[in-house]
């Protein structure tokens, strides 16, 4: 394990920690809430108000208003929580997959997955390609059983998927998510994710690098450790 890689891995789990600690006390705020907020106890009231009086004109009235406070209050926490959540995707999405070219072993190669994949070839070969930083650019075709597709870049991830839903749980973590069509017919079950690796994994590779492994595990545990110092406060 060289230098760079032992420095980014211990950035990316301070950041992990700094970010757990932040975003669950921005979540706190917005989906947990404060039981003095005036929403909730205008919510009681309203509430109170619809049991007693079940009929006429004035339920409808109380009814319409406790929605529309519901949903105002829906959209303010969902805004909310897209904010929040904003600098973290941006941090996934930007700095950890330039941290983990800035530490990929050279010469890595491209990882297919799954594995022993007779679908896709690689630049004609079913051998691993070796990939080398200075060399990104030069070009990697892939050929499968329905057509070819240029990598433009051989340092990108890239999954294949078939399902919208998979398409967007992918791009949600980073990966370009071309049309599975130019490589493999429709009937091909599942996802194939393209990416640059060291031949260095972990349980959840290929959909996690080591890097971003360690960003959630740190993440989890200081939101975990959030949770229970404010429990303990109670």
């Amino acid at each position: 394990m060289t230098n760079e890689t032992v420095l980014a891995q211990g950035l990316v789990a301070l950041a992990g920690l700094a970010a757990g600690g932040i975003l669950f006390r921005l979540l706190q705020r917005l989906i947990m809430g404060d039981p003095k907020r005036p929403f909730w106890s205008q919510l009681v009231g309203m509430s109170r108000k619809l049991l007693q009086d079940v009929t006429g004109d004035q339920f409808l009235q109380n009814y319409l208003q406790l929605v529309r406070m519901v949903a105002i209050y829906s959209f303010r926490n969902l805004v909310g929580m897209v904010l929040a959540l904003l600098p973290l995707w941006l941090f996934l999405s930007l700095v950890i997959p330039r941290a983990d070219i800035w530490i990929l072993g050279s010469p890595g190669f491209l990882d297919i997955h799954p594995q022993g994949l007779s679908l896709l070839l690689v630049n004609d070969s079913p051998s691993p390609v070796p990939l080398h930083k200075q060399h990104h650019n030069d070009p990697v075709v892939l050929t499968g059983t329905s057509g070819t597709f240029l990598l433009k870049d051989s340092l990108e991830k890239y999954a294949f998927c078939p399902h919208l839903v998979h398409r967007l749980l992918f791009q949600s973590l980073g990966f370009a998510t071309p049309d599975p069509k130019d490589l493999f017919p429709e009937s091909t079950p599942g996802c194939v994710v393209v990416r640059p690796s060291d031949g260095r994994t972990n349980p959840l590779w290929p959909y996690l690098s080591n890097l971003e492994l360690i960003f959630f595990v740190f993440l989890t545990l200081s939101s975990l450790g959030s949770l229970i110092k404010r429990t303990c406060k109670r």
